[in-house]
């Protein structure tokens, strides 16, 4: 799969305003190489409207960066109040 493009989500339902609150959202349109894949059931032709979970790989952490990125966050704002 290839992102093709990405915006903040500005059209987010009234229902979902509680979460979109907590959280940023993000609508992107993702492009297929094929038009369809292989399951476990066997070949899946992919139509529209069919629900989708992707992951966008944005980098990649240690383990012990991630458990320490709280610290290491307030050693570079000293003073500061949150």
């Amino acid at each position: 799969m290839a992102r093709t493009s990405r915006s903040p989500d500005a059209e987010a339902p009234a229902d979902d305003a509680e979460r979109q609150a907590r959280q940023p959202a993000y609508v992107a349109h993702i492009t297929v190489r094929e038009d369809g894949m292989d399951t476990e059931q066997g070949w899946r032709t992919i139509e529209p409207g069919m629900a989708v979970t992707a992951a966008i790989k944005t980098g990649q952490r240690r383990i012990i960066e991630f458990l320490l990125s709280p610290l290491l966050r307030y050693r570079h704002d000293p003073g500061r109040e949150r």
